[in-house]
C-alpha cells in the first residue's frame, strides 16, 4: 500500500500500518512528516491468507495539526496458488 500524506506546518510523524482482519498487525513503516512537502510512504507485506481473511491499511499523523489529506494512492494484491 502507498499513502501520500500532504506537509503542514508542525512536521510530526507518519505512519502507514498494514492489518488482517481487523485485529492482526502485520506491519508497516513510520517516517517523519514534512513541513513543505507531501510523504508517501509504502508498505509491503508477503502474507499467507486463508479464504475470508481481509487486509486493511491505516495512515496515522502524529503532528498535532489536522492535513489537508491523506490518500490510499496504491493498493497491489496478488493472488498465488500452488498445484
Amino acid at each position: 500500500a502507498t499513502v501520500r500524506f500532504d506537509s503542514n506546518g508542525n512536521g510530526g510523524m507518519r505512519r502507514v500500518s498494514l492489518r488482517v482482519n481487523g485485529s492482526t498487525s502485520i506491519g508497516g513503516m513510520q517516517v517523519t512528516g514534512s513541513t513543505t512537502s507531501p510523504v508517501r510512504i509504502q508498505a509491503t507485506r508477503a502474507l499467507v491468507l486463508n479464504a475470508g481473511d481481509y487486509v486493511e491499511t491505516l495512515a496515522y499523523q502524529s503532528s498535532s495539526q489536522p492535513l489537508v489529506q491523506a490518500t490510499l494512492d496504491e493498493f497491489l494484491a496478488i493472488y498465488l496458488t500452488r498445484s
